[in-house]
């Protein structure tokens, strides 16, 4: 793949992380709760279909990483977006801001309900389940969570999350360790939530439909989506060449692959078709009962990853939507809502008028505590197809297809007709989604 350098940008003369800390870093960054949905996807198109579909995802997530890695090499960028705005024009870096709110408070929405669930579980376990089993209960876990998530988001500069966050890792570890445990193990679960009829059995392949499809595929593709964090992790290596930023892409897609793969046939080993008919359909954690010991030391790691997640998420999310809102406004207007000089590029969020920074942190929690009511996988189904398919996918091809210097040759066409067909694909699980939560 050969590009033109059309487009510069002052780069960054890199820092001092190793190739493996930035693997790990850039993998890390994407693996988040979403790898507990991943045993339904098996669950839905069999072990063999949702391994192919995990390959094809891995395959597109790898080449679009590629087309980045040689993008950020001619355009000399720093970042994600600097690199929208300079080929794809400002109206594009705007709309590249509304799909990352998008795609961060859909994600929020889902830590919600993972949280809430979490949260039930560890009631059930200390109070007992007359105690904790009620729908008031419920909500009240909610409120907390919510709660939580407002205070912990409502900081303008959240660098301490972020380096707290990374106590998450061990926390996801644990989690996949223990899935696979249990697996392993091949005990039975006590007082299990997801029920098993006589009938289950592990299928290679299964067709639920193309809308059940779509949904699978717009979920795993949100799985193996940290693009927007690429250029960020690279600038941390020691010297960021384009060879180097190649294989971090391609070894934290490859990790990330091992990873899902490991935990996807562990949870459909487990629960089979369980996964699909249970109340818990996208979290795994949910099929074991509320006094299985390892699943309950798990949930409680993962409620501090989703605060912490969760108020990046938001935060991110917040961020994307002032920059867009006053991007678009005429100057005379912005002046009125943000010390933003016209001669300066720059975006500082302590300037936005307090009015305004309150309206949209908590107008977005609003929407979080509405939409979180729904099932998880059809939130995903909506986010994937919408946030996470675009940014992995359809934007990493538009800004290489812009600086192509040279024919682009089979393999690459090939790649990009894929990249088309999961986007549609994609476009299937959000309007089928977006009908199962609104409908």
């Amino acid at each position: 793949m050969t590009l033109s350098a059309g487009c510069l940008a002052e780069g960054s003369p890199g820092g001092t992380a190793s190739l493996s800390a930035a693997v790990l870093s850039l993998t890390f960054s994407g693996i988040g709760c979403g790898v507990l949905g991943m045993p339904w996807c098996f669950a839905t198109l069999g072990w063999a279909g949702g391994l192919a579909m995990q390959g094809i995802c891995a395959g597109l997530a790898a080449f679009s990483m590629s087309m980045l890695a040689d993008v950020r090499e001619a355009l000399r960028a720093s970042s994600y977006p600097g690199a929208v705005e300079l080929c794809l024009g400002p109206s594009c870096g705007l709309l590249l801001g509304v799909l990352i709110a998008v795609a961060n408070l859909g994600a929020a929405c889902a830590a919600v309900d993972f949280a809430t669930d979490f949260m039930v579980s560890l009631g059930e376990l200390l109070l007992g389940e007359g105690a904790a089993g009620s729908r008031n209960f419920a909500a009240c876990c909610q409120a907390a969570f919510m709660a939580v998530l407002a205070a912990m988001s409502w900081a303008e500069e959240v660098t301490r999350w972020r380096y707290t966050s990374r106590v998450s890792v061990g926390a996801l570890l644990y989690v996949i360790v223990a899935v696979l445990a249990k697996a392993l193990a091949g005990e039975e679960a006590s007082a299990a939530v997801c029920v098993q009829e006589p009938s289950d059995a592990v299928e290679a392949f299964r067709w639920p439909g193309i809308a059940a499809s779509c949904q699978a595929l717009a979920l795993t593709c949100f799985a193996f989506s940290c693009h927007f964090n690429f250029f960020l992790v690279v600038e941390e290596l020691e010297d960021p060449t384009a060879a180097r930023a190649r294989a971090v892409g391609m070894g934290a897609i490859l990790l990330m692959l091992g990873i899902y793969a490991a935990v996807s046939a562990s949870g459909y080993a487990v629960w089979k078709q369980a996964l699909l008919s249970g109340p818990e359909r996208g979290n795994v954690l949910g099929c074991w009962g509320a006094r299985d010991a390892p699943i309950a030391v798990a949930r409680g790691l993962l409620l501090v990853v989703l605060a912490l997640h969760g108020a990046l998420l938001v935060h991110s999310a917040r961020d994307s939507l002032l920059r867009t809102l006053l991007g678009s406004l005429p100057a005379r207007w912005r002046r009125k809502l943000i010390r933003w000089p016209e001669e300066d590029a720059g975006f500082a969020i302590g300037g936005v008028e307090r009015w305004l920074y309150a309206a949209t942190t908590f107008g977005m929690l609003a929407l979080v505590w509405l939409l979180q009511a729904a099932n998880v996988v059809n939130v995903l189904g909506l986010v994937g197809g919408v946030g996470s398919i675009t940014t992995m996918l359809v934007i990493p091809a538009a800004l290489f297809v812009q600086e192509a210097s040279a024919p682009l040759g089979a393999c690459t066409r090939a790649a990009l007709g894929g990249i088309a067909f999961v986007t549609a694909a994609g476009s299937v699980s959000v309007v089928y989604s977006f009908a199962q939560i609104f409908g």
